[in-house]
């Protein structure tokens, strides 16, 4: 039985089975619908309590174990950023492995370490995508267009009780993209793409990210407020409403992850699907054994 609670603006349903959890993240018939495609964008969770805050920004996270200490201020936090992203760049790079958008003016920007200018660049996002997906803490925050390759991820190892899907509604973004033409409107975020020709982890995952705009005074104190709480303070600044719900969570008990992994492999989705290289083959095959039976076939015993 579906337990569900709203506040106007997220949705949090809590599903008991595999199939009350796969029917609420139905495109075509349960809460997400609107007869609209990629009316929503869509990130799994191992752990029901994790936020919505990007990598680089997350407290004792992956920017601290690769930069070996935590900033407090923006200027520290840029310049770590951007050191990472040219040390991915130039290590990628001397081994001849392909990188988006490459070009002498890219190069000439990764090498501009004026405080001044605006961070992150637009002409890094594709390569900041690359680097995100390989495991270089960024601000961007990914998600998927399909709910059931953002469900895989949720159903990875973790420790709490629940795993979750967050849904994120681009209505409001369509809307207020247009709007923000005639410049009646900023939104607090840009939605980003990037190539998947020289991201083929992005193209499979059906990828896409945000990133929250944010007040980048060098001196200042970093914003490490969750996505959601970004986007619903600048409801709250516009006075819109947020209807349907901008954000739907959907939790599933974790003891029937090995179920929810059985299911999305019927649908075709596996790790080998969502990282086409052999890495993903193998863990593919490791992923399914998990969940079949420990006893050899009936057969066998009888050898």
């Amino acid at each position: 039985m579906n337990e569900s609670s709203t506040d106007g603006f997220l949705r949090t349903t809590h599903c008991d089975s595999v199939a009350e959890f796969l029917r609420c993240l139905n495109r075509r018939e349960g809460p997400l619908s609107n007869g609209l495609p990629d009316a929503w964008i869509y990130r799994g969770h191992n752990e029901e309590s994790y936020q919505l805050i990007p990598s680089a920004l997350r407290p004792k996270g992956e920017f601290q174990e690769i930069a070996g200490w935590d900033a407090e201020l923006n200027g520290d936090q840029i310049w770590a950023e951007r050191t990472m992203l040219k040390d991915f760049f130039l290590r990628a790079d001397r081994i001849s492995l392909q990188l988006p958008e490459d070009s002498q003016a890219l190069r000439r920007l990764l090498e501009n370490d004026d405080e001044s200018a605006t961070w992150p660049s637009e002409q890094l996002l594709s390569l900041m995508a690359l680097a995100q997906h390989h495991g270089v803490p960024t601000r961007l925050l990914d998600w998927s267009r399909n709910p059931l390759k953002a469900a895989h991820f949720a159903a990875q190892h973790g420790q709490e009780e629940r795993l979750c899907v967050w849904a994120f509604s681009l209505l409001h973004h369509d809307l207020s993209h247009f709007a923000q033409r005639l410049g009646k409107m900023r939104l607090p975020y840009e939605l980003v793409t990037a190539p998947g020709a020289t991201n083929s982890n992005l193209g499979a995952q059906e990828g896409v990210f945000t990133i929250a705009h944010a007040d980048l005074d060098s001196s200042g104190s970093i914003d490490r407020r969750p996505f959601n709480e970004i986007v619903r303070q600048w409801l709250l600044d516009m006075k819109a409403e947020s209807t349907p719900e901008t954000f739907q969570r959907v939790t599933l008990p974790r003891s029937l992850a090995p179920q929810l992994l059985r299911e999305l492999e019927i649908e075709g989705v596996t790790r080998a699907t969502l990282f086409p290289n052999f890495y993903g083959v193998v863990e593919a095959m490791k992923q399914s054994g998990r969940y079949r039976s420990s006893s050899p076939p009936s057969s066998l015993n009888q050898l």
